[in-house]
């Protein structure tokens, strides 16, 4: 029979296990296939949300046409409706930032979403294709079950600013902008020593009980 000093440290390594797990839950959106290509210069592109469950981002991403890395850095930022910035990052050029699917993402001091309020991501990168999902351009592909997507959104500023127009369309992403949910976030070392020592102790409490 294990010792309860055993069992302890083994409930320690378990525990470790799970708060290391991959910091990345998701992209919100997924793309099957892009839809029609076209310049990306003159736009800040992205598009609005809600969410069906509170959740933390933790990344923002731009779409890499044909996953072989960005002409440029791309400088993608999170909103809400009245244009204040809530978050913004620059994900540089080439093929060094994370690429998941179509998108490349560098991370951002993660930021909590909540139920019943919009928000807005949008990227402008120069000189690059982008492409769109439900905009009646072909494509495919899906969102996360938590988003709620509510408008396309844009600007036509030929520089990183607040996307504030819509042509209306709603589920509609001008892609553009993405970005990624976190899990629960991975304690600093100095925790997991503190978790540890706790099973130990309890462990050791419990045995001279016995």
């Amino acid at each position: 029979m294990l010792s309860f000093l055993s069992r302890a440290i083994m409930g320690a390594a378990c525990l470790l296990g799970v708060v290391s797990a991959d910091a990345y839950a998701g992209p919100a959106v997924t793309l099957l296939t892009p839809g029609d290509l076209y310049w990306g210069t003159p736009y800040t592109l992205g598009f609005e949300f809600s969410l069906v469950n509170s959740a933390t981002i933790t990344a923002l991403g731009v779409f890499d046409n044909g996953q072989d890395g960005i002409s440029n850095p791309a400088t993608v930022g999170l909103w809400d409706t009245s244009g204040n910035l809530l978050r913004s990052v620059v994900v540089p050029a080439g093929t060094g930032a994370h690429l998941i699917g179509d998108f490349r993402y560098a991370d951002i001091t993660p930021f909590m979403v909540v139920p019943g309020t919009d928000y807005i991501v949008g990227s402008y990168l120069a000189d690059d294709n982008a492409s769109s999902l439900n905009t009646g351009q072909g494509g495919s592909g899906f969102y996360d079950p938590n988003v709620i997507p509510v408008l396309d959104r844009f600007s036509v500023d030929f520089t990183f600013s607040f996307p504030g127009l819509t042509d209306n369309l709603p589920t509609g992403a001008w892609l553009g902008g993405n970005f990624l949910f976190g899990t629960a976030a991975i304690p600093e070392p100095s925790t997991l020593s503190l978790l540890i020592v706790a099973f130990i102790g309890i462990a050791a409490s419990c045995r001279r009980l016995v």
